[in-house]
C-alpha cells in the first residue's frame, strides 16, 4: 500500500509539506498521559502569546488554502484550528484512545493538522485528490455522504472517502479504535516554516510512539519530486501445507507449445522474447515448475534487463524445429560454435540475442533476423544495414533443402 497526493494538489498548492508516519503493534492499553500533558502545556503558552488561534502562522496558511478552495474559513476550519479553539475554551480535550490523544496533543503544540487512519479499514492506496463525485463518506453517526466533485478528499482504491474538505473532517470508517493495530499518521502544513516544523513533528511523535508502545515507526517528509510513501507489512503467502511462511515468488506460467524467442530484427533492433525465460532467471530458475536448462540459467545478461523493458511474448511455433533438433547436419553445412548459442553477436547489446531459447527442452535454435521464414546460423560478423542481410532472392538461389535429406542423414525412413 502507499499514500500520496495527486499531481493536481501539488500543482495548486506548491507550498504543501506533508509528513507521513506508519506504525504497527498499537494497543489500547498504553499510557500516554504524561506526554499529552507536556504538549498541552506548549499549546497553552502559544495561545497565550496571540489574541486568537487564527493569528498563528500555521492556521493562517490553512485559512488561505480553504479560501482558495471556495470554503469560508470561519465556517470550515482545519483540524488543528478546531482543536485549538476547543482547547482554548474548555482548557482540555476529552480522552478517546492513547494514540488519538497523543496525536491531538501534538497537533495542539505544533498547530498543524494531524490525522490518524486505521490501516485495516483502508482498501488499496490512499490518495489526497479532488473528488469525482461518486465517492462515499461515512460519518461518525453512521450516515453516508457523497462529497461534491472537486472537493479535496482522502480517497482509497475502493472509492471510500476517509476525510472531507482536506483537513476539515475525518471519516468514522477509518477512525482509530480499540481493535486498531496499524496506523497511518498524516501531518500537513502550508506555512513558511513548514519543512522544519513537519520534520520536527515526525521526530517527536516517533519518539513518543516508541516510548509508549516499544515500536519502530517509519516516517518520511514527502515532496513533489518524491510524493509517494509505501507502508504496510510485506506480502506473505501460504504454502500448501498451511504453515504461514513466505512462499517465495509464484511460478511463472509457460506455454509449452511455444518457444521462447529472444532475437533481433533485420535492422538490429529488439525482437521477440518470452517473459518466462527472463523471469525464471530472476526468480527460482523454474518455468512452470520445471528446472530451466543450465545454459539459460547462465545467461547473466538476461537478468539485467529491467522488468519494464521486456519485449512481448513470442508468437512463433517451433514444433518442427524440436523434431529436427539433435539430428546431424547435411554435408557441407557449417556447425555452430557453442559460444554462438549462448551469447549475443558482437554488434548486439545485451538482451538482444539472434537466437531462440527453449527452457523446457534445453534446446537452442538460431533465428533468422529477417522477414523471410526459415532458420539459419547466426552471422559471423556484426549485423549491419538491412541491405547486408540475404533476401528472398538469395534464398531462391540456394539449392533447396528437402526434408528427406535430413531424415536420411539421421538414419530414418520416410
Amino acid at each position: 500500500m502507499y499514500f500520496q497526493h495527486s499531481g493536481d494538489i501539488w500543482h495548486d498548492f506548491p507550498q504543501l509539506v506533508p509528513g507521513v508516519l506508519y506504525v504497527s503493534g498499537i494497543t489500547g492499553d498504553a499510557v500516554t498521559g504524561p506526554a499529552v500533558d507536556r504538549f498541552a502545556a506548549v499549546a497553552k503558552s502559544r495561545l497565550a502569546a496571540v489574541p486568537a488561534e487564527s493569528e498563528l502562522p500555521e492556521i493562517q496558511a490553512w485559512r488561505r488554502a480553504f479560501a482558495a478552495m471556495g470554503l469560508k474559513p470561519t465556517q470550515y476550519r482545519c483540524a488543528s484550528e478546531s482543536l485549538l479553539r476547543r482547547f482554548r475554551i474548555q482548557g482540555s480535550l476529552p480522552g478517546l484512545h492513547p494514540l488519538v490523544d497523543l496525536c491531538n496533543a501534538v497537533s495542539l503544540a505544533f498547530a498543524i493538522p494531524v490525522a490518524a487512519f486505521d490501516v485495516g479499514a483502508i482498501t488499496g492506496p490512499l490518495q489526497v485528490r479532488y473528488a469525482a463525485g461518486d465517492e462515499e463518506y461515512l460519518t461518525f453517526a453512521g450516515e453516508v455522504e457523497h462529497p461534491a466533485a472537486g472537493e479535496v478528499i482522502f480517497a482509497d482504491g475502493a472509492g471510500q472517502a476517509h476525510a472531507r474538505r482536506w483537513t476539515n473532517r475525518q471519516s468514522g470508517r477509518s477512525a482509530v479504535r480499540g481493535s486498531t493495530a496499524a496506523v497511518l499518521v498524516v501531518a500537513e502544513a502550508l506555512h513558511e516554516e513548514a519543512p522544519r516544523d513537519v520534520a520536527e513533528l515526525l521526530t517527536v511523535l516517533a519518539a513518543e510512539l516508541q516510548a509508549a508502545w516499544s515500536v519502530a515507526p517509519s516516517a518520511a517528509v514527502l515532496t513533489a519530486a518524491d510524493p509517494r510513501f509505501t507502508f504496510g507489512p510485506p506480502r506473505r503467502e501460504l504454502r500448501e501445507g498451511g504453515d504461514r511462511q513466505w512462499a517465495g515468488p509464484a511460478p511463472v506460467a509457460f506455454r509449452r507449445h511455444r518457444a521462447a524467442p529472444v532475437g533481433a530484427d533485420r535492422d538490429g533492433g529488439p525482437g521477440d522474447a518470452d517473459r518466462a525465460v527472463v523471469q525464471a532467471v530472476r526468480q527460482d530458475d523454474q518455468v512452470g515448475g520445471e528446472p530451466v536448462a543450465a545454459h539459460v540459467r547462465g545467461l547473466e545478461h538476461l537478468s539485467r534487463i529491467p522488468a519494464g523493458e521486456l519485449p512481448g511474448e513470442g508468437e512463433h511455433r517451433t514444433a518442427c524445429n524440436r523434431r529436427c533438433a539433435g539430428r546431424p547436419r547435411p554435408p557441407g553445412t557449417p556447425a555452430r560454435s557453442p559460444a554462438s548459442r549462448t551469447r549475443a553477436g558482437p554488434g548486439l547489446p545485451a538482451g538482444q540475442l539472434p537466437m531462440t531459447l527453449s527452457p523446457v527442452r534445453g534446446l537452442t535454435y538460431a533465428r533468422r533476423p529477417s522477414s523471410t521464414s526459415g532458420w539459419r546460423s547466426p552471422p559471423a560478423s556484426p549485423p549491419g544495414p538491412a541491405a547486408s542481410w540475404p533476401g528472398r532472392a538469395d534464398q531462391r538461389a540456394r539449392p533447396p533443402r528437402r526434408r528427406s535429406r535430413w531424415r536420411a542423414a539421421a538414419g530414418r525412413r520416410d
